[in-house]
């Protein structure tokens, strides 16, 4: 088990270096931890609270130090993460502020798109059919629409 979350961590730390500088990331892990400290006490799962901690911290951080187009490519990243880790909740959070973030914006496309499409991976993990099969073909209406068949 410690070796899963020692490479969750180093996925992490590869996304966060994709975007932050050295003394950012240094940062980050300071008032983390800090912020972790105060509820270890918890008799909810560590690992699991962990996480949800960590992405939530993470958004909150990105949406002050980046700029509106890296803060939508850090989310796809991080989305990408959290569902790799099976952590469906944080996912689809995720993936809904994507959406609220470049529904409107036309050069977004294909980023709206695929966060539809992820919507319906993480729908078809939970066995929830009708709401998968929804947001696939959500994306699917964008993908037409912006020619991209890839």
């Amino acid at each position: 088990m410690e070796t899963i979350h020692k490479s969750r961590g180093m996925l992490l730390r590869n996304i966060l270096e994709s975007y932050f500088s050295e003394s950012d990331i240094s940062s980050i892990s300071e008032k983390f931890l800090k912020r972790t400290a105060l509820i270890n006490d918890s008799e909810l799962d560590q690992n699991l609270l962990d996480l949800r901690l960590q992405v939530d911290f993470l958004m909150t951080y990105a949406h002050t130090r980046l700029d509106p187009t890296s803060y939508i490519r850090f989310l796809v990243h991080l989305g990408e993460f959290t569902i790799s880790a099976g952590e469906f909740t944080s996912s689809i959070e995720i993936f809904e502020r994507i959406l609220q973030c470049s529904r409107r914006e036309r050069s977004l496309n294909d980023i709206t798109a695929n966060a539809y499409l992820s919507l319906g991976n993480i729908y078809s993990r939970q066995a929830k059919w009708e709401m998968s099969l929804a947001y696939i073909k959500k994306a699917n209406l964008i993908f037409k629409r912006i020619k991209d068949f890839s």
